[in-house]
C-alpha cells in the first residue's frame, strides 16, 4: 500500500468513525430518556488502533445494560452495596430519592405539577391532595402493590445559584429499601437494549464506502 493511499484510507476511516459515533448517540438518543447521559458516557471518542484501524467503545456496566439490555433484575442486590449504604439493628437500609421531570418524557401529570408548584421549597405534596387528585398506588410488572403513590410527600427543593442568585426547583421523592424490604418491591422490568453499535455499522459501511468511492 502506497503511502498517498494509505492516507487516504486512514482519513477515510477516521472520518466514518466519527459519523458512526455522531450516529451511535443519536440512534440512542431517539430511544433513551432519562438515561440518555448515562449511557453517552459510556461511549468513547474515536480512536485509531493501526494506520487504517480504528474504533468506538462502549465502556461500563450500566451503558453496556443499555445497549444490549437485560432481562428483569432485583435492584436490592445493587442498593445493599451502594456506598450510601446504612446500616441498623435489623440490618441495611437505604434512602432512594426519586426526580420528577416537569417537561420531556416522563412528566408528571400536569394536575400534580400545578399544585407542586405552589408550594414553598422544603414543602411536600399531601397524601390526601394526591388522592383527591386520583393518583393512588400501582401495582409493579412483578405484581407488588405499592404502599404509597409516587407522588405521596413529593417535596419541592428550590436551589439558589452563586454568585447570579437565580434559582431553579426540582421536585423529589424519597423512598426507604432495606434488606427486609418484599422482595418483589424493588424489580426491574428489565431493558430491551437499545443496539445502536449494531444498527449503525451498515450505515457506516456505507459512509465508508462513499469515502473512499468505492
Amino acid at each position: 500500500m502506497s503511502n498517498e493511499f494509505e492516507a487516504v484510507v486512514q482519513e477515510a476511516v477516521m472520518n466514518t468513525l466519527a459519523f458512526a459515533r455522531s450516529e451511535i448517540l443519536r440512534d440512542a438518543q431517539s430511544k433513551l430518556h432519562g438515561t440518555f447521559t448515562s449511557y453517552a458516557m459510556g461511549v468513547s471518542g474515536v480512536k485509531m488502533t493501526g494506520k487504517t484501524s480504528g474504533e468506538i467503545v462502549l465502556r461500563g456496566r450500566f451503558p453496556l445494560m443499555l445497549e444490549n439490555g437485560s432481562p428483569p433484575f432485583d435492584m436490592k442486590q445493587g442498593f445493599s452495596k451502594s456506598p450510601n449504604v446504612r446500616q441498623g439493628k435489623n440490618g441495611w437500609y437505604m434512602t432512594i430519592p426519586l426526580r420528577h421531570r416537569t417537561s420531556g418524557h416522563y412528566q408528571m401529570p400536569k394536575d400534580i405539577l400545578k399544585h407542586a408548584r405552589k408550594l414553598n421549597s422544603g414543602e411536600r405534596l399531601k397524601e390526601a391532595l394526591v388522592r383527591e387528585l386520583g393518583y393512588g398506588p400501582e401495582t409493579s410488572h412483578a405484581g407488588y402493590r405499592w404502599k404509597n403513590s409516587k407522588y405521596d410527600s413529593m417535596q419541592r427543593i428550590v436551589q439558589t445559584s452563586q454568585p447570579s442568585g437565580k434559582q431553579s426547583g426540582q421536585y423529589m421523592t424519597f423512598r426507604r429499601v432495606s434488606q427486609n424490604s418484599d422482595p418483589k418491591s424493588w424489580q426491574h422490568p428489565g431493558l430491551r437494549g437499545v443496539k445502536a453499535f449494531e444498527n449503525v455499522a451498515e450505515k457506516a459501511a456505507r459512509y465508508l464506502e462513499s469515502e473512499l468511492n468505492i
